[in-house]
């Protein structure tokens, strides 16, 4: 407890002081109790008046920070995210914009946190709508001494959206937050997967004679490659 003004030993009796209750991060503040008795009125700061010897206590309450506020206690989702909205005020300012890499200025706000994993190679996509938001894709924290490579980012002043990025099998973050100010917002977020199909034939190489003569037989060597997921593609 701070005593603000005046600060002493002792006081005259009648004497006004001001007294502040500082409370720790993820802790709040509930009430004063003086001389054994719980003020009815939770002002804080406080001014007593010293009429008699005082002896004064804060109460203080741990705050239980919901899933979604950190990488630590994330809110699990499963893919496809469809239409998911949210105000990011309760989730807590816990990243910076250099915490990440490259760094922006739309992790500077409070932060939303979710975690999905893929099963699968293919293409992710997503958006997110909101005033001054992005959507960051990383597959570690946020961190001051390692900044947590970007895989992906939408932002932008009422959002924005990417499409197919191509992710592998993991575990991976999707952060909400916002280039203060607002130093939050509501905020509507998507996200979608698509695997690769069964059978993917790509032409990787073609070469021979492409100005032939009308009438000419020619000759081409042709590559191809498999960017499907099972292994025969011819019979």
């Amino acid at each position: 407890v701070e005593v603000t003004l005046p600060y002493m030993a002792d006081y005259e009796e009648g004497t006004d002081v001001l007294l502040f209750a500082d409370p720790a991060e993820d802790y709040d503040f509930l009430y004063w109790v003086v001389n054994g008795t719980r003020m009815q009125v939770p002002d804080n700061p406080y001014t007593i008046n010293m009429d008699a010897n005082k002896n004064v206590m804060a109460h203080f309450e741990e705050v239980v920070r919901p899933p979604g506020s950190t990488c630590d206690n994330p809110m699990v989702m499963d893919i496809p995210v469809i239409d998911y909205m949210d105000n990011t005020e309760i989730y807590g300012d816990d990243y910076s914009s250099n915490w990440i890499t490259p760094a922006s200025s739309y992790l500077s706000g409070n932060d939303f946190v979710a975690q999905f994993e893929i099963i699968e190679a293919g293409y992710l996509s997503g958006s997110v709508a909101g005033s001054w938001t992005g959507l960051f894709i990383l597959d570690q924290c946020p961190d001051p001494d390692d900044p947590a490579p970007v895989l992906v980012q939408a932002t932008g002043s009422t959002g924005n959206s990417f499409a197919d990025y191509l992710i592998m099998p993991g575990t991976y973050f999707a952060i909400v937050s916002t280039w203060p100010s607002p130093q939050f917002t509501d905020f509507t977020l998507n996200l979608s997967f698509e695997g690769f199909p069964e059978y993917d034939v790509a032409v990787t190489n073609l070469t021979g004679n492409l100005s032939a003569p009308a009438g000419e037989q020619v000759t081409y060597d042709v590559e191809v490659a498999n960017m499907g997921t099972a292994d025969d593609v011819y019979d």
